[in-house]
């Protein structure tokens, strides 16, 4: 009997339309981790009006889906493209079980009630990147 071979690299994209893609991240292992695309790879200033007025809402409803889905009061948005030149924004959530483990690893952190958003985004890049697993 002959079984057909499953293509683990299946596209991770969650939304498309005519201005940007929505990818969950392969890179990290973190449920609700969604990476937001133009698809002109074209710097920001030069995206167009009616992309640029739709970006905000866009953004927005994307936080509250990933807010719904995981169960986090806490979203985080990051803009990049510097070692792509394409434009990109990185959202993720900041959830209990992360908060805990990232003040366990910084018990300077555990101090305090509230993290440092860049500080625990810079952790997850160190800590929680993986490869594909075959």
């Amino acid at each position: 009997m002959h079984t057909k071979k499953r293509n683990i690299f299946v596209s991770p994209c969650i939304y498309k339309d005519d201005a940007f893609t929505i990818e969950h991240t392969t890179s990290f292992n973190i449920p609700g981790y969604l990476i937001l695309f133009f698809n002109k790879n074209i710097s920001l200033d030069k995206q167009g009006i009616e992309t640029l007025s739709r970006l905000g809402n866009v953004i927005a409803l994307t936080t509250l889906c990933i807010k719904e889905v995981i169960k986090t009061n806490y979203v985080y948005c990051l803009s990049f493209g510097e070692n792509l030149e394409i434009p990109h924004f990185h959202l993720f959530p900041r959830t209990d079980s992360i908060k805990q483990e990232y003040q366990f690893e910084n018990i300077s952190s555990s101090l305090e009630n509230s993290i440092s958003g860049p500080d625990l985004f810079a952790w997850i890049m160190k800590t929680k990147k993986v490869g594909i697993k075959i």
